[in-house]
């Protein structure tokens, strides 16, 4: 899906944004918005330099480059330093969802027709990272990109149950099941006289 193959080049440059080949891709993004001109001069000077793409970002060289919009470049090295302080401190979902947010990826996918299916992905994707925490022993990125490593090896998708998202759907779930999800219009059956589940009142 190329939202979560967005969503894990963010998160790999954020694990580890010394990785010159995932580094090459994040700063060719969209989301990034940096100049083509810029780009092509960076990884100029990254090769003539011998200096990591991160490095060079970050470093006393990148004010000596004639760049068009460097504050492109710096606004993207700040939050390339948020991302990677955050593993460190922040629990592997929390820090997912905040590169998501932070990324910028999530205002167009909002904008897109089939908005419904692209979040409903999204939204299996941090069931995964979900699923990951609650089995691993202090998960961190590394554990995450090294699961979907595996995954990609064996060819295993993420399957999509839901409706397409030009359709207007109702979806059917327990309590449990709709705990952490948000939606415009909830409706409750058989919630009456205070009555919950195994009919003892709550």
């Amino acid at each position: 899906d190329p939202d979560i193959q967005r969503l894990r080049l963010c998160l790999e440059v954020a694990h580890n944004p010394v990785n010159n080949h995932a580094m090459f891709f994040f700063l060719h993004a969209d989301f990034n918005d940096i100049p083509t001109g810029d780009l092509l001069t960076i990884s100029q000077a990254s090769h003539r330099l011998s200096l990591s793409l991160y490095d060079l970002i970050r470093g006393r060289h990148i004010s000596q480059l004639s760049l068009e919009d460097p504050d492109k470049v710096t606004s993207c090295v700040a939050r390339l330093e948020r991302w990677y302080r955050l593993q460190f401190n922040a629990s592997l979902g929390e820090t997912a969802e905040f590169i998501l947010n932070d990324s910028g990826l999530l205002a167009p996918l909002m904008a897109s027709p089939n908005r419904v299916e692209r979040l409903e992905r999204l939204r299996l994707f941090f069931t995964m990272i979900k699923s990951l925490a609650a089995f691993t022993k202090y998960p961190r990125l590394k554990t995450l990109l090294d699961k979907l490593v595996l995954r990609e090896k064996y060819n295993l998708t993420l399957s999509l149950t839901t409706q397409n998202g030009d359709i207007p759907a109702v979806r059917l779930m327990t309590a449990h099941k709709a705990k952490g999800l948000e939606f415009d219009v909830v409706f409750l059956t058989q919630a009456v006289d205070r009555l919950w589940g195994d009919k003892k009142a709550r």
